[in-house]
């Protein structure tokens, strides 16, 4: 069985437990697709992303700062109005 973590599957609202316990034996930084994000199930993993002041959520920034300037003029005039 292949192991995805996707939170409104109606097996893990009913008991998530078990994936849970799975995701932390198998494979505890665990790339979602569904998500498009990484999901964290030990402790110690989630503490040190959380006091690591190298890491953030902020996926639009980094996204903003790679595009090239007249891109980014674009985006820029764009959201302006």
């Amino acid at each position: 069985m292949t192991l995805e973590y996707r939170p409104s599957d109606p097996n893990v609202l009913a008991d998530p437990f078990p994936l849970y316990r799975r995701l932390q034996d198998e494979d505890p930084a665990h790339w979602s697709p569904s998500l498009k994000a990484w999901v964290l199930t030990r402790y110690d993993d989630v503490k040190r992303v959380c006091l690591d002041l190298g890491m953030s959520s902020d996926r639009l920034r980094p996204f903003f700062r790679a595009l090239p300037s007249t891109e980014m003029t674009s985006v820029a005039q764009a959201s302006a109005s």
